[in-house]
């Protein structure tokens, strides 16, 4: 993969991610949710993306210094 590439694919995978994390930010805050049904695989998903758009910004970090 070049250069260009992995750029184009990182900056799009970002993009999609943090509007994923936008998208859950607002459901796990929202008034509908209880305490008693609480979507705890909406809250997994949440911090696996946080984790996942880490590691794609450090990737980008670090492809910029190669």
């Amino acid at each position: 993969m070049d250069d260009a590439s992995l750029e184009w694919y990182v900056e799009h995978r970002l993009e999609y991610l943090q509007h994923c994390q936008e998208r859950l930010r607002l459901e796990l805050m929202s008034e509908t949710v209880d305490s008693e049904h609480f979507p705890y695989d909406r809250l997994r998903e949440y911090m696996e993306n946080k984790g996942r758009i880490a590691e794609l910004q450090r990737l980008r970090e670090r492809s910029g210094r190669w």
